[in-house]
């Protein structure tokens, strides 16, 4: 995260779906992106996570 991006309050249960208070904060666009929720569980960020460990010289 960078100072520059905006942070967004997130309700852990939709407001959509009867929630009503917002209880963590997620970067602006992610949290816009995800809208209610419902499919969290397609998104990249939530799959496979990779085994190998990457090292000094596969950064540059």
């Amino acid at each position: 995260m960078y100072k520059s991006q905006k942070l967004d309050a997130d309700h852990s249960i939709a407001r959509s779906k009867g929630g009503t208070k917002a209880d963590r904060l997620l970067h602006m666009h992610c949290n816009r992106s995800r809208q209610d929720g419902s499919r969290d569980h397609l998104r990249p960020a939530l799959g496979p996570q990779p085994t190998a460990t990457l090292t000094t010289r596969q950064w540059w």
